[in-house]
């Protein structure tokens, strides 16, 4: 869940978003090494996105953005390896889903 502090005209939409890849499930046909290119029609900024949970442990989407983001994504693609560098480096959003017996109080709380 998004935390408290995230505005809900920012965090609904979020949300809604979130409930629709969900139904999706890209991660049943997908893999990590599979990349979307995005492109923000407002700001005609470019996002690379990646599907993860093809093995089953995590299902996510995660979306690189900026120089420093698209740069990351590129030298894993092109390295096929993720040293710890590559994780500080890297300028993104981690969207992931789990079960509901998952959560935690505080995340059930969340509206």
């Amino acid at each position: 869940m998004f935390p408290l502090s995230l505005p809900a005209e920012i965090g609904c939409p979020l949300l809604t978003a979130a409930q629709h890849v969900s139904k999706l499930a890209p991660w049943e046909f997908m893999s990590d090494l599979e990349l979307l290119g995005l492109r923000d029609d407002a700001t005609g900024e470019l996002y690379v996105a990646s599907i993860l949970g093809t093995l089953g442990t995590m299902f996510a989407v995660v979306g690189y953005r900026n120089e420093n983001g698209l740069r990351s994504i590129q030298n894993i693609v092109a390295s096929r390896e993720m040293g710890p560098q590559a994780l500080e480096e890297m300028d993104c959003l981690k969207v992931e889903w789990c079960r509901k017996g998952e959560l935690q109080k505080n995340d059930l709380e969340t509206p």
